[in-house]
């Protein structure tokens, strides 16, 4: 894969009017990893996954553990654990075309990874084909902790339906962070960070459609570049109160208002709602300086 853009984030970034940004960026993307970001991502300890499950639905996983649980082969190669048995990624095929995306959300800093799966024994080895580091604009700051003995144990489970329900929309209601995944096949997948004061992710009273503005970013257009040659798209949000995390799968729309203004439209085919994901009990949130800003803008 070249480490440019291809055809269809080329057309988002010209609809934008940011054609001249994005060839820009374009020399911020790396083909290996630099010290910077092995270090980086030696340090954490959750990262997003995005890819095809068998009946090609687009999804965004979550996989969690300690520090380290990304291990760096080599400066193109990595080593992640499976996704959870009840994951809708759990057995990504052979030279499946995944985008990774690992987050901090204490220090603000994140950083994208697209690659392809390869066998192994114990795991996901994933080659990488593109890197590159994305600015903090739009994540809201939370301190964690592991739960303890004293901390409610809240059982695994998983609920499929077709749309939302009633609680998935109040959770959307109240989310702040969310995880888009979006491939164009040949070219890679990707899994982005989405965030927004609470109210960002806006849904349909029926749970079947989740609307949410693109706000200004690194103009690089990776997501919606994608969109443009395939409409398959998930979308992640993780419940920080419970633990829970809700995963969406469905086709994606990018309707331009004025080249300034783009919402993403996601008509909902599939979700799957699982709780006792997340092993950490959070604190009080700390909203982007980016996020407040976009807000009062409107």
């Amino acid at each position: 894969m070249a480490t440019g853009f291809h055809a269809g984030e080329l057309a988002a970034q010209r609809s934008a009017g940011l054609a001249a940004a994005g060839a820009r960026m374009a020399r911020t993307i790396r083909s290996s990893m630099p010290t910077p970001l092995i270090g980086f991502l030696a340090d954490q300890s959750w990262i997003h996954l995005s890819g095809a499950d068998a009946a090609q639905h687009i999804w965004a996983s979550t996989l969690l553990g300690d520090a380290g649980l990304i291990e760096v082969v080599d400066d193109t190669t990595l080593h992640l654990p499976y996704p959870a048995a009840d994951d809708p990624l759990r057995d990504l095929d052979a030279g499946s075309e995944v985008g990774l995306l690992a987050i901090d959300l204490t220090r603000r800093r994140r950083a994208r990874i697209n690659g392809t799966v390869h066998p192994d024994t114990d795991g996901i080895r994933v080659h990488v084909d593109q890197c590159y580091a994305n600015c903090p604009k739009y994540i809201q700051s939370r301190p964690h902790r592991p739960a303890v003995g004293t901390d409610p144990v809240v059982p695994t489970t998983r609920t499929d339906t077709a749309h939302l329900t009633e609680a998935d929309i109040e959770l959307l209601d109240r989310a702040d962070t969310a995880v888009l995944a979006t491939i164009a096949p040949g070219f890679g997948a990707d899994c982005s960070h989405r965030g927004g004061m609470p109210g960002f992710l806006q849904c349909s009273p029926d749970g079947t459609v989740i609307r949410f503005d693109d706000h200004p970013g690194n103009a690089m257009f990776n997501s919606l570049g994608n969109l443009e040659l395939d409409d398959r798209a998930g979308l992640t949000v993780p419940d920080f109160d419970t633990g829970a995390l809700l995963q969406i799968t469905g086709r994606a729309t990018v309707r331009y208002a004025t080249p300034d203004e783009r919402t993403v439209e996601i008509t909902v085919g599939h979700v799957v709602h699982r709780t006792g994901v997340l092993p950490w009990r959070y604190g009080p949130v700390e909203y982007s300086p980016a996020s407040i800003a976009v807000t009062s803008d409107h």
